[in-house]
């Protein structure tokens, strides 16, 4: 990707040479941004674009292929959420939604694409830059509900998922564990709170009788 130029709205014109139009983002115009978003070159032209016969095609000409064990980069289009994106026949999907049908299959009705080796990266970032996004390769993807999908993140709720006991020490065993809408709960701490309650009930009662 061609290095971001360093002046930008404050300029006029458009940084690339002999181009007349006002400066948009990033010191070019929207044109030339545009072009340096989605190909990551602004001075791209149309002799560089190439017509492909297939999704599988065009896929595959934009993925970085490693190693079996690598995450396989792709080199496309990015969304502003730092995953992969491709058009082709007028349909827009994420990369690795294209990846998983164009090697596995159809995606499952109500299921979501979990990139395995996001998960297996604790210190990997929640965010744009995030390099797992961008994989690629097959066998880092996984068809899961959404809510397994950040349980197995390292978001809040996947940090939490992973914790052995409450804030208040219990452990979360089998015996011990509580699930409301999707949420686990401390079954211990859950009878402390309801004898709690019914505690202060009954010294109203009998402050009221």
């Amino acid at each position: 990707m061609q290095d971001e130029p360093s002046g930008l709205i404050g300029q006029s014109l458009c940084r690339v040479p002999g181009c007349p139009r006002p400066v948009r983002a990033r010191g070019w115009c929207f044109a030339h941004w545009q072009k340096w978003r989605k190909y990551g070159d602004p001075l791209v032209g149309k002799t560089r674009l190439v017509v492909y016969r297939s999704a599988e095609e065009a896929f595959w000409a934009r993925v970085c292929v490693a190693s079996p064990d690598e995450c396989w980069l792709w080199t496309g289009s990015i969304s502003d959420g730092g995953y992969g994106r491709l058009t082709f026949g007028g349909r827009q999907r994420y990369a690795h939604q294209w990846c998983y049908e164009l090697n596995i299959g159809p995606i499952p009705d109500g299921l979501v694409i979990d990139h395995l080796c996001h998960n297996a990266d604790r210190d990997c970032i929640e965010e744009r830059r995030c390099p797992h996004r961008r994989c690629c390769n097959p066998a880092h993807l996984e068809a899961t509900t959404m809510a397994e999908n950040l349980r197995r993140g390292n978001g809040l709720i996947g940090q939490n998922n992973r914790k052995t006991h409450c804030k208040y020490g219990h452990e979360f065993t089998p015996e011990n564990t509580a699930y409301n809408k999707g949420w686990r709960q401390c079954r211990r701490c859950a009878a402390i709170r309801q004898g709690q309650i019914r505690m202060r009930r009954r010294m109203s009662a009998l402050r009221s009788s």
